[in-house]
């Protein structure tokens, strides 16, 4: 896998600067220039291809600094910059998305980048953290845990992570860029809408399967992350809603699913699909390809207002009996 960030360190890269205009009154698009150019700095040679600002006050002076993290090394790599006034005083926190340009010249194969050890230990650390806090719960989980867990040393895991929160924030994130990747090509698929939204449907069920653990702690320590760092980790899986919302809005536009919010009837479908893994004692007569089919005729009736509707086997769309 090419990767962005290849050659940066474990710990923050940091760096200030005088911005333009008075004390108390910097112009957001300032702040977001000073934190793409510190992670072109660190993720170098990269391009950033999305932008977050969230201001979190005026500001006291008008040189700042930066410190630019790599919450989730790949590619696209994501990057969190706190930007802070020259007395500390928090301004803003950008989370920006990074793409790898390649290098004109590759790294022999002999000398392998330090990049790929990294990633592999934050991959642990997220695959670790997720199964401790999984099973014992995010308040109760401890960092000694989550080290042992992911077979290394504690003072290694503080190389990456400086808290319990930034290790669930990396948990969220791992797990939703894993969600985001399953389920793109059925999001942007060229099959009929109604096609399509049974192919979702049963790609949503999937993905949960996969990522069952993922999705316990999802549901269940959101309270535990900050309010920035929901907003983070949180909007990247709301686009991904969204892409659903925009199906139905095209089925909509087509005649086919009757009118209704469009985005929060993907809100529905979304959580329908995660009932297997959530609830499970109450579908437990049900077998997950059942549990499959008779949601994608539930989601169906719902959109199309069709009541004659019954599931088929495993893999068939479901087809309207009314006629």
């Amino acid at each position: 896998m090419s990767n962005a960030t290849g050659n940066q360190a474990a710990l923050p890269h940091r760096g200030s600067t005088r911005l333009e205009g008075e004390p108390g009154a910097v112009a957001a698009a300032d702040l977001l220039r000073f934190a793409e150019s510190l992670v072109r700095e660190a993720a170098s040679p990269s391009q950033v291809t999305g932008a977050t600002l969230h201001v979190l006050g005026p500001g006291a002076s008008t040189s700042v600094t930066g410190d630019a993290h790599c919450i989730w090394l790949s590619d696209p790599s994501v990057w969190r910059v706190s930007v802070a006034d020259a007395g500390g005083t928090p301004m803003a926190e950008v989370t920006l998305t990074v793409t790898a340009k390649e290098k004109a010249v590759p790294a022999p194969p002999d000398k392998p980048r330090k990049s790929a050890a990294s990633d592999d230990r934050r991959t642990r650390i997220a695959t670790a953290a997720r199964d401790v806090f999984a099973e014992k719960g995010y308040a109760s989980a401890t960092m000694r845990e989550i080290a042992a867990a992911a077979d290394m040393h504690v003072p290694t895991m503080y190389q990456y992570f400086r808290s319990k929160e930034e290790i669930l924030e990396l948990v969220y994130s791992w797990t939703i860029n894993q969600a985001v990747d399953l389920m793109q090509d059925a999001l942007e698929g060229t099959a009929p809408v109604e096609q399509r939204i049974d192919q979702i449907i049963r790609r949503l069920h999937d993905v949960n399967l996969k990522l069952r653990r993922g999705t316990l702690v999802m549901n269940r320590e959101t309270r535990s992350l900050s309010r920035t760092a929901r907003d983070r980790v949180l909007g990247h899986y709301a686009g991904m809603v969204e892409k659903l919302g925009d199906v139905i809005a095209e089925g909509q536009a087509e005649g086919i699913f009757r009118e209704m919010d469009p985005q929060l009837a993907a809100v529905f479908v979304d959580a329908l699909a995660d009932v297997w893994v959530l609830r499970p004692f109450a579908v437990r007569d049900k077998d997950s390809e059942d549990y499959a089919a008779e949601l994608v005729a539930f989601v169906r009736n719902a959109l199309m207002g069709n009541a004659d509707m019954t599931p088929e086997t495993p893999g068939q769309t479901v087809t309207n009996r009314r006629n």
